[in-house]
């Protein structure tokens, strides 16, 4: 799936913000909410060889920032970038980007977290092969969050912020 959407990132680059932003909502979105569900079924498969009641929580956490990001971007965002688009200016403040960049960090933070206990739980040595399944789609999707998340900062954002220091945009 990676391949895939790093391959439609590709085709983002030259679209003006309505058609970019409508992309990212209703094609990326939609495979990273997928990705999470996947994620879902494979963790209640565990059940009950495993106590799993931390990887629902964290995973839970990721669900709730994953929609967040989404809600964020869609509702605030996008809009703004629309509007500033039309009356070609620059943002004059950082606090919209500010706000998805921090739900974006926290939701590849709880990532790192998923990983950890995944991890840890495969040190144990139970249901190894469905736990590193696990690990390789937490991996899938953290790899296609990224690539969406740099392909709007680098052909999105960066167009039209006009701030520096802490907002500055996602370079990898």
């Amino acid at each position: 799936m990676n391949s895939v959407i790093a391959a439609d990132t590709e085709k983002l680059i030259n679209l003006s913000v309505k058609p970019f932003t409508e992309a990212i909502l209703k094609r990326f979105y939609p495979q990273l909410f997928l990705m999470l569900n996947q994620m879902d079924f494979q963790v209640k498969g565990l059940k009950p060889e495993l106590d799993v009641s931390l990887l629902l929580t964290v995973q839970a956490k990721m669900n709730e920032e994953l929609d967040e990001l989404y809600r964020r971007e869609k509702l605030v965002l996008f809009p703004y970038l629309q509007r500033l688009e039309g009356e070609h200016k620059l943002s004059d403040t950082c606090k919209p980007f500010k706000n998805v960049k921090y739900h974006y960090t926290y939701l590849l933070s709880t990532a790192q977290q998923f990983k950890t206990l995944i991890n840890q739980a495969m040190h144990d040595g139970e249901r190894v092969d469905d736990l590193q399944s696990l690990k390789e789609t937490i991996l899938d999707f953290e790899k296609a969050l990224i690539t969406v998340q740099q392909c709007k900062e680098q052909h999105l954002y960066r167009k039209f912020r006009n701030c520096s220091g802490s907002c500055k945009t996602f370079e990898s």
